[in-house]
């Protein structure tokens, strides 16, 4: 085939020929290919032709990228990945491919225009996303670009919507012994859903794909993604070292998604999902328990944090202000410390506090609730020995336990409240100590508080 190689970029033209299609115009135009509505020159079945810019011809990686699209598409052959029917070779040396043509619109342009979705059509759309990627996963694929864009809701012959997966082109093959697409240094992705092992330029897992589908839950249930700022750099902070605000302060969706959704964006890899089916179950639970009667579940299970204030035995012999001013400021630092972690305050009476937080019912998101929990506490501790009225003569307790929490509101549970300590006055100031209940199954350094039979002092936690 002859192609005029003068035209803007080598643009095709309506009855031009490529391969067993005629061209029949342009869909789209990036700033890697251009897109062309396509049909089969036997059959007349509409498809969409992608062509690889004249421009990039000459850049290896540009190539091998357009090609390695169509081999990652060809290997996973899922019906929730646009399908690709035929590939080669333009005469002016530019690689193509055809694929199946959609209709329908983009994920991110159906969500705009409804500002958010209810959660059961998040679960809609995560349904068949998180099983493709899990086959993706299996096939040793790691997508490294899920975002809103990439994401298709095309219209089926039944009026139904299909969710597609599209844009392969920056796809990593785990198993492929060939050479990079991409040098050490390069950034792939990106940078409004880019995790922070891409953009410390460390090796892509499948957990990178989980983090990315944490900011696309984000956005489908909030409206809005979980940061934003112009600047490329701020953004990448903000990936790196900010924690999102939970899903329900952003918009009104309910709490018992914020630990789905935050534990898929976790900093550390290894604190997210295991898979994308995880991800999926731990979704779909936390629909269910929305769903559920308030009235079943007004008493749930809770991690409690207490914190009582104390002076030293002969401290109050001689009292002065400086000692009333800084028993005063500790409860309302926890307040506010713990109150920006999830934290709601159940009892504040006097010198003691208890703040409490509702745990999952999912085994994986109430294990990390916890892990979250104590290191709250960890933070709250740290926050008390920096405060600028402190007063060696003050002492402060901290301790977490699990119990029964009712509804705001209710009649509050004994249990939760409970104030014996267990331990000896001088062995729990200025330390966490927690209940092996609160503890379980957490990587968490600890010892045995002496003259308790049920507290354990921590001493080490695994990064947050």
């Amino acid at each position: 085939m002859a192609l005029n190689t003068n035209r803007s970029r080598s643009d095709l033209r309506a009855g031009d020929r490529v391969g067993d299609y005629l061209v029949q115009g342009a869909l789209a135009s990036g700033g890697f290919g251009a897109v062309y509505r396509v049909a089969h020159a036997a059959t007349q079945k509409p498809a969409a032709l992608k062509v690889l810019h004249a421009d990039l011809v000459s850049t290896t990686t540009a190539v091998l990228r357009f090609e390695r699209e169509v081999e990652v598409i060809r290997r996973i052959r899922h019906p929730n990945v646009v399908d690709i029917f035929e590939a080669g070779t333009l005469d002016d040396g530019r690689p193509y491919f055809v694929m199946e043509l959609l209709s329908g619109v983009s994920l991110e342009a159906f969500v705009r225009v409804r500002k958010r979705l209810p959660p059961a059509d998040v679960l809609g759309v995560l349904e068949p996303l998180c099983k493709t990627l899990a086959v993706c996963h299996e096939q040793s694929v790691i997508h490294r670009d899920l975002k809103a864009s990439n994401i298709f809701l095309a219209e089926t012959a039944l009026g139904t919507r299909r969710v597609t997966l599209l844009d392969f082109g920056v796809a990593k093959l785990i198993d492929d012994s060939a050479p990079g697409l991409t040098a050490p240094s390069r950034i792939v992705g990106t940078p409004t859903c880019m995790a922070p092992e891409q953009i410390r330029g460390e090796p892509a897992t499948a957990r990178t794909d989980i983090y990315a589908l944490g900011v696309l839950s984000y956005f489908m249930l909030t409206g809005e993604l979980p940061f934003k700022d112009p600047s490329f750099m701020l953004m990448q902070s903000m990936h790196l070292y900010v924690n999102p605000e939970k899903p329900s302060t952003v918009a009104p969706v309910s709490a018992t998604f914020d630990d789905v959704v935050l534990r898929a964006m976790a900093k550390s890899p290894e604190n997210r999902f295991a898979s994308t089916l995880d991800m999926l179950a731990a979704f779909r639970a936390a629909l269910e328990s929305e769903r559920r009667p308030r009235d079943v579940a007004s008493k749930a299970r809770a991690i409690a944090l207490h914190v009582e204030v104390d002076v030293s035995p002969d401290a109050l012999e001689q009292p002065d202000e400086a000692l009333y001013t800084d028993m005063e400021a500790v409860l309302p630092i926890a307040a506010r410390t713990l109150g920006n972690r999830g934290f709601r305050i159940m009892l504040w009476a006097g010198n003691r506090m208890v703040l409490v937080s509702n745990l999952p019912e999912h085994p994986d998101l109430e294990r990390a609730h916890r892990m979250d929990a104590v290191h709250a506490a960890l933070l709250l501790l740290g926050e008390l020995a920096a405060r600028s009225s402190r007063d060696e003569r003050v002492r402060v307790r901290v301790r977490l336990d699990v119990g029964a929490a009712t509804a705001p509101g209710e009649e509050i549970d004994e249990e939760i409240i409970d104030v014996s300590w267990g331990a000896p006055d001088e062995d729990s100031l200025e330390s966490l100590l927690a209940s092996a209940q609160a503890l379980d199954g957490l990587s968490v350094e600890t010892r045995p508080v002496d003259g308790s039979n049920r507290l354990l002092r921590v001493l080490e936690t695994a990064p947050a």
